[in-house]
């Protein structure tokens, strides 16, 4: 089988060919394509121009990737490759594969044209105007499962854990977090009305994946100033907000530069360094802490001593109005072991 890609934007001509049934390069073998498939992305700058390419054709096929990369070890040969069910053929079936790729040397983001991300074990449905989820955040989610895991140890009948995040994009630390934690409520919470779709899409595709016990709900609101639910305290707080400094800008990948501004760029009118938005973030959530919990904030390497200085900001306000403070403020590494994440622990609450 072949997706059906839009046979109206991909009629060969685009390319500048036209494929007939007859022509012997059909008769060579698929490597043959995916080599030159790749080569025209790299001459774009894609960053990994095979990859992509498998990607795409492995999405467009509807087969898995090792199966794609079989065929190619076994010297398939092009035509059995694209030989669709169908009208088009395997010439329409490489004229749409052309198209695609075509996109993707526009610097369409890869997620963009298959309009699927994947993350930490889900699938997730992405596009124009939602965040593009990243490998590196699966740290986060790694960490945060094990802190609430630990968190339980020893404990015979837990009860119901308390989680949000904030800036929740697609849904991916929020889905992530409700396939591996039972028992647990968690609210993502995301302001903008563009990307919001994308989140509820997201929730309802995969309800049925919540481990026992588990809710995950969706909100619209603005981080900076939600203030948590009536009477609810939460156990983990978890935050991928935009951090990026404005001034990098016109630096970024073409592809980057697709995610909505609102999710990138840290900034306010008073700062250049890309964290005053998280900085609000953290002052606002400190609070809605429970004893024993934590908070972990996404952040550049280069942002790892503002993080700092926002908790513990944070942790000496709340603690004047006699609510919450941190026990301990630790980084994280990421895998290439760069200080990417920020955690504050809880060590108690006081009655006012």
């Amino acid at each position: 089988m072949q997706k059906n890609v839009r046979l109206s934007k991909c009629d060969p001509t685009l390319s500048g060919r036209e494929y007939r049934p007859e022509q012997p390069i059909y008769a060579q073998e698929l490597r043959i394509l995916v080599n030159l498939y790749a080569q025209k992305l790299e001459r774009k700058g894609v960053a990994s121009p095979l990859n992509d390419v498998l990607e795409l054709m492995a999405w467009f096929l509807e087969t898995p990737r090792e199966a794609l990369q079989a065929q190619i070890a076994q010297k398939t040969p092009i035509k059995e490759v694209f030989a669709a069910e169908g009208a088009a053929g395997y010439a329409g079936g490489v004229s749409q594969m052309d198209f695609l790729i075509d996109e993707r040397a526009k610097r369409v983001p890869l997620q963009h044209i298959t309009g699927e991300a994947h993350f930490y074990g889900l699938e997730l449905k992405v596009g124009k105007g939602v965040f593009v989820p990243r490998p590196e955040t699966e740290t986060l989610v790694e960490k945060s499962v094990a802190f609430l895991r630990k968190s339980r140890v020893g404990v015979s009948e837990p009860a119901a854990l308390h989680i949000l995040d904030l800036c929740a994009g697609s849904g991916a630390i929020a889905l992530a977090l409700g396939a591996h934690i039972e028992n647990a409520n968690i609210l993502a919470v995301e302001k903008s009305a563009q990307t919001f779709p994308f989140l509820k899409q997201n929730l309802q595709a995969h309800r049925n994946s919540f481990a026992r016990g588990t809710q995950v709900k969706a909100l619209l609101a603005d981080a900076t100033r939600f203030g948590g639910e009536p009477g609810v305290k939460y156990r983990l707080i978890t935050c991928n907000p935009p951090y990026v400094p404005l001034a990098q800008k016109s630096s970024l990948p073409p592809e980057v530069r697709k995610d909505p501004a609102s999710a990138l760029f840290g900034d306010d009118a008073s700062s250049a360094h890309g964290f005053a938005l998280p900085a609000q973030i953290i002052a606002q959530a400190v609070p809605l802490l429970e004893p024993g919990g934590m908070m972990i904030v996404e952040h550049t390497e280069e942002q790892s001593s503002l993080a700092r200085a926002a908790f513990e900001r944070a942790s000496a306000e709340s603690r004047e109005e006699n609510r919450v403070e941190f026990s301990a403020i630790t980084h994280l590494d990421d895998l290439t072991g760069r200080p990417r994440f920020t955690m504050g622990f809880t060590a108690a609450t006081h009655a006012k």
